[in-house]
């Protein structure tokens, strides 16, 4: 099956062939008479389908190279209960856009879309289910590649205090909202109107993503490395590049404590090549005269304070701040370090 991002990205190709001013408008193919009122077996058209993968008649493809509130248009019929009843389902114009890859992400979830994108982002999928009684439910799924890129992006969403779900690798709900993450799946369900029975109704829809999904329901295996004593729940992060603010910093794993009175972060990250990493970082600190090796530098970071690093076995480990407690707590996730 191709994925939709495939698709997308035959579009960009397109369009990138296309002159700069230039309009793209490609039709579906028509249905094809047999006798009377029925047709011959619908086959699409072959560029049609190499570029949206849609297999309905009566649709319109409109490609806007540099359209700044989106380049793909597809025009196509509206849902029709009596018609369906007789010609099968139709997509309908909600349907029809329920897929979004990066190139139009924005499209769905406007200024969320930069967050979404610096955690991996490749697809997301949205079906809209509503009923007689006008009581709507919505589930957006969000593919981000890897396990780690999804705990990302819901880390950065979930709330410190929440009521918090063993669901996939973890979930929570508010009213009328259930979020969670499952492998490389991140998953929002939002529901309208439903009354008393939504929550319940959340939540067995969501265990039912989960059990498609049928992935890795655990966090990622990285936080088990940090220290229980005095970590703050569900404060962990995965940040995926500028860690700290600093561009030649990449991925981290992020938890915070709070020991004798005294908050602080510790960190865990595991760059390519932990000197080059390390003498960047010593070199923004001006009075740093030490020597860049495996084992603990102490460096006053201009933006972020005093911090000790230690590398060792292939991670770089840190804190920030000074203090006993902290020393400790950084000496505790050291020790629990995998060899590698």
């Amino acid at each position: 099956m191709i994925k939709p991002a495939e698709f997308a990205k035959r579009r960009k190709q397109l369009m990138r062939m296309a002159d700069d001013e230039a309009i793209l408008i490609l039709p579906a193919a028509p249905e094809r008479i047999r006798s009377k009122d029925t047709t011959y077996p619908y086959r699409q058209d072959s560029d049609f389908w190499y570029l949206t993968g849609f297999a309905e008649p009566e649709a319109v493809l409109v490609l806007v190279p540099g359209r700044k509130h989106g380049e793909c248009l597809l025009f196509c019929r509206e849902r029709d209960a009596d018609k369906e009843a007789w010609d099968g389902p139709r997509a309908g114009q909600d349907g029809a856009v329920e897929q979004f890859a990066p190139d139009n992400l924005y499209e769905h979830i406007d200024g969320a879309a930069e967050n979404f994108l610096a955690c991996g982002f490749e697809l997301l999928a949205v079906q809209n289910y509503v009923n007689g009684k006008k009581q709507a439910l919505t589930a957006e799924i969000y593919f981000h590649g890897t396990p780690e890129n999804a705990f990302a992006i819901y880390s950065s969403e979930r709330p410190q205090a929440g009521a918090y779900l063993a669901l996939g690798g973890e979930g929570y709900h508010e009213e009328g909202v259930l979020n969670f993450v499952s492998d490389a799946y991140y998953v929002k369900l939002n529901a309208f109107d439903l009354g008393p029975e939504g929550d319940d109704t959340l939540q067995a829809l969501a265990a039912a993503i989960a059990a498609r999904i049928a992935g890795r329901n655990v966090l990622p295996p990285e936080l088990s490395f940090f220290p229980a004593a005095g970590r703050i729940a569900h404060s962990e992060r995965y940040i995926l590049s500028n860690f700290l603010g600093h561009e030649f910093l990449g991925a981290a794993f992020a938890v915070d404590y709070e020991r004798g009175g005294k908050g602080f972060r510790l960190f865990l990250m595991s760059p390519v090549d932990p000197a080059v990493v390390l003498g960047r970082w010593a070199a923004l600190d001006k009075g740093f005269s030490g020597e860049v090796r495996p084992g603990t530098l102490r460096i006053a970071d201009p933006y972020n304070g005093p911090m000790r690093l230690v590398w060792q076995r292939g991670y770089i480990c840190g804190s920030i701040g000074e203090g006993k407690e902290i020393d400790a707590a950084l000496d505790e996730l050291v020790a629990s370090l995998p060899l590698r």
